[in-house]
């Protein structure tokens, strides 16, 4: 079950995903059970839907996918990585987490993941495809504020 934490950081994310779009930046905020496409490469077979926390649709198509990391464990992180790096158009995933420790596990888990993934099938990325992890502490998480300064830095 998502903390009210998480459900912030989820609000205000869009919020600011909401004034890029306004600005003309995006052309679409994803949230909820909206779903970004897994497809099959010859596209017959049918899609397989990744719902991520809040993402964002660029003029170009290219997909950026923010996933909150509250309560969830090392092996849903996994996948988070796995389903953005194989879904149509995501370019960067964010990881939102609450304190430094787990900044650093989840950044470490995903760069693993990441890598092993390209290694494995001994390729170069076919995309630009980057990890990020936003550390917003829960003192810092009550107003939109902190979180729009930090979204602004990472020059979305």
């Amino acid at each position: 079950m998502a903390t009210e934490w998480h459900e912030r950081i989820k609000k205000y994310i869009a919020e600011y995903g909401k004034k890029l779009k306004y600005s003309g930046k995006i052309v679409r905020v994803g949230k909820g059970g909206k779903s970004i496409n897994i497809t099959h490469p010859d596209r017959k077979v049918p899609h397989i839907p990744y719902k991520p926390d809040v993402y964002y649709v660029y003029k170009n198509r290219k997909i950026v996918v923010f996933e909150v990391v509250d309560s969830q464990t090392d092996d849903e992180v996994h996948a988070d990585v796995i389903k953005s790096l194989i879904a149509d158009n995501v370019s960067t995933l964010f990881f939102v987490v609450n304190n430094k420790t787990r900044e650093e596990e989840v950044y470490n888990n995903a760069d693993i993941i990441f890598k092993r993934t390209l290694d494995l099938f001994d390729c170069t990325p076919i995309k630009n495809f980057t990890i990020r992890v936003l550390n917003v502490p829960p003192s810092k998480s009550k107003t939109k504020g902190y979180i729009f300064s930090k979204l602004e830095q990472e020059n979305l």
